[in-house]
């Protein structure tokens, strides 16, 4: 599958990278939507750029840094294939022409014409992973993986110069009109003068993993030594207003303020959930005809409460509980205080650390509004009182995950209950009113519990 696809500047090319399965590299006349050259790398390419004059595409990734070859205006430079024969015969070449005649006479119809290329000489960092590239007047900026910039020359492709910046890891890399710009882990993003390569400051960091239910009105935030911050991935800047937007490992977006550097301010931000979100539930004792509440759960870990609300009403601010992070979010509920899986972790790791309690499958919130319940991947029942968002209740009621939910509806008789249904066939049920107690257990079906539903007929007052 693609990994990335980026045009060369004379609008002339497209060049198309595959991912780790693919591993090619092809160069296409879009126009004609030709393929012109097809290169395999044996490496995962992390990132690609083209110089400013188009003669140079740039390509990055595990223990791969290397130049591939433009001519002046923009033209393939084609390489030698290895299976190629030796050409025979007179071989014309022509300095002022854009074409180099030599493919021609090197390379069948049955052999793919492939682009010239070159690695860097990195030395010692030749076994290093490079994670981002950036250019600026003939220099090649690479960021490796454990947090080491490194700098090339574009036309010796000699390393020379590098330094550690002095974070975990290292991710994503910008160059603006004046500053080259270092995204990294732990939330640390560095900026340098380009022209002296001085370190001039650094951003602050967003709240630490499982701090960002500040309320409005909040003027500071307290962090200990043993905090953890989400890593900045990815950053982009718009320079004719001075905001750099960030994506940070959790997915939370942040866009920043750079007017004044003294006094850097975030401008915008969005809390998402960064996995699947696998329920959703109105919350309608809470809501009414000018604002309505809403909760998301999701494999995150996390259920959170969204509102929706008449901004023109100053009433609403009365009964909202803003987060002054994300306009339309009032709470983030987390299922546990690991919050390891919102680190950037490669996909294996991740997998192992999702697979673990916690994953949310469902949620159902009672008809009174007061407590909000949740299932999760691994059979965990856990009720939260919505008053105070605070958890009340935490069980094991299955042996595998909790598939459906669902309350009593409001009843003459009062009564309160709640039924899970989940993979291992069962269906419970709990009385509200006794503190959520087991009163009874249905083992009727060979197969998972897909769905679970209460109903009352008022004419009979039946419950089933």
């Amino acid at each position: 599958s693609l990994h990335d696809a980026l045009p060369i500047s004379n609008m002339k090319y497209l060049v198309s990278i595959g991912d780790t399965n693919d591993r090619g590299l092809f160069v296409w006349d879009w126009i004609n939507e030709t393929r012109l050259t097809m290169n395999k790398i044996n490496k995962k390419i992390n990132s690609a750029i083209f110089t400013p004059t188009g003669r140079f595409l740039i390509t990055a990734g595990e223990q791969h840094l290397k130049l591939w070859n433009f001519d002046a205006e923009g033209n393939i430079i084609f390489g030698k294939p290895k299976e190629a024969k030796e050409p025979t015969g007179d071989v014309s070449m022509n300095n002022t022409s854009t074409t180099t005649t030599t493919t021609t006479t090197t390379t069948s119809s049955s052999t793919p014409n492939i682009i010239e290329g070159k690695s860097a000489s990195l030395g010692k960092m030749g076994d290093k992973t490079f994670m981002d590239i950036a250019y600026y007047n003939g220099q090649v900026f690479a960021i490796t993986s454990d947090g080491i910039l490194c700098i090339v020359n574009e036309t010796t492709r000699m390393l020379e110069k590098w330094m550690e910046l002095r974070v975990s890891t290292g991710f994503g890399l910008l160059v603006t009109s004046t500053h080259l710009i270092c995204g990294c882990g732990d939330g640390f993003i560095r900026f340098f003068k380009l022209e002296t390569m001085e370190h001039v400051f650094a951003l602050p960091k967003p709240p630490a993993l499982g701090s960002y239910n500040v309320e409005r009105g909040t003027t500071k935030l307290k962090a200990g030594p043993h905090e953890k911050y989400a890593d900045a991935i990815a950053i982009t800047y718009d320079e004719k207003n001075t905001k750099l937007a960030t994506l940070y490992s959790d997915r939370t977006i942040f866009i920043w303020d750079l007017r004044n550097t003294d006094k850097i301010v975030v401008y915008r931000s969005f809390l998402n959930h960064s996995s699947s979100i696998y329920d959703i539930q109105v919350l309608p004792s809470l809501s009414s005809y000018e604002i309505s509440f809403l909760a998301t759960g999701s494999s995150d870990k996390t259920v959170r409460i969204w509102y929706l609300a008449d901004s023109d009403n100053k009433e609403n601010e009365k009964v909202v509980k803003k987060n002054v992070y994300c306009k339309n979010l009032s709470y983030i509920l987390y299922m546990n205080d690991n919050y390891e899986h919102f680190k950037y972790q490669h996909t294996s790791e991740v997998e192992k650390i999702l697979q673990q309690d916690y994953q949310i499958r469902c949620l159902k919130c009672t008809y009174d509004g007061k407590f909000l319940a949740c299932g999760d991947q691994a059979g965990f029942l856990r009720i939260y009182n919505l008053g105070k968002f605070e958890l009340q209740h935490e069980l094991k009621a299955h042996d595998q995950e909790i598939l459906t939910l669902d309350f009593t509806p409001d009843n003459e008789e009062k009564y309160n209950f709640l039924a899970t249904g989940s993979r291992d066939r069962l269906i419970h049920i709990y009385d509200v009113n006794k503190d959520f107690e087991i009163i009874s257990t249905i083992d009727d079906h060979t197969s998972s519990i897909s769905s679970v539903k209460f109903y009352y007929d008022k004419a009979t007052k039946k419950l089933g």
